[in-house]
């Protein structure tokens, strides 16, 4: 364990081959940090860091913690990345997998490292927790209620819960919240909604946008 609380040298990723997880992981290696990158699938892992030299892929899911939780020992920190995301308007009810992932996965992830010796944690958390009239700004005070979120907002929610009820209950483990809204950039394999637009719009999919 490292006992050094500035000293940021091995970090684990969850989520890596997705959007933000991938620069995060390409920007920790270019600082010199070694890194632990969690992929789904080992084909994903190599198409996505073929090129980058220093990366440690550690096949795994989220749903399954325990199975990949070797993996985060001798870590300083965890970059909690990975989401399992629907949009609510594409139908369908996904709030079991959502949990599962979103939610037990991000209590799992943090016992898990907690017990590896990890006192660093920072959650990518979503803009979805947050809420407030037309017009105004808005900060992390300016929670959502659970009430008004759709089953993903509410994961998210849940999952935010998580993190500070863990930290309540273990003071030694520091972390931070990461709010991002839509995200564009490169190496968006999959690609993301916020990806696809923009493909759309390239390709002239689509007659207009507001």
């Amino acid at each position: 364990m490292n006992t050094n609380p500035n000293r940021l040298r091995s970090t684990f990723v969850t989520g890596a081959t997705g959007l933000l997880g991938n620069n995060l992981v390409r920007e920790l290696v270019a600082r010199g940090y070694a890194v632990k990158a969690l992929v789904r699938s080992a084909v994903k892992g190599a198409q996505q860091f073929g090129d980058v030299p220093g990366v440690e892929q550690v096949v795994g899911d989220m749903a399954d913690v325990d199975a990949f939780a070797a993996a985060l020992q001798g870590c300083d920190t965890v970059f909690h990345c990975a989401a399992f995301f629907r949009d609510n308007y594409k139908g369908g009810s996904h709030r079991e997998e959502l949990d599962k992932i979103n939610v037990v996965g991000t209590r799992a992830l943090l016992q898990q490292a907690y017990d590896a010796g990890v006192r660093r944690f920072v959650h990518t958390s979503s803009i979805a927790v947050l809420d407030g009239a037309p017009g105004t700004p808005i900060d992390e005070t300016c929670l959502r209620a659970e009430a008004d979120a759709d089953d993903y907002y509410r994961s998210k929610i849940l999952a935010e819960r998580e993190v500070l009820r863990f930290l309540e209950s273990h003071p030694q483990m520091h972390a931070c919240m990461v709010l991002p809204g839509w995200m564009w950039g490169p190496g968006d394999l999959g690609p993301t909604s916020s990806g696809q637009l923009v493909r759309d719009v390239i390709n002239g999919k689509l007659p207009g946008l507001i």
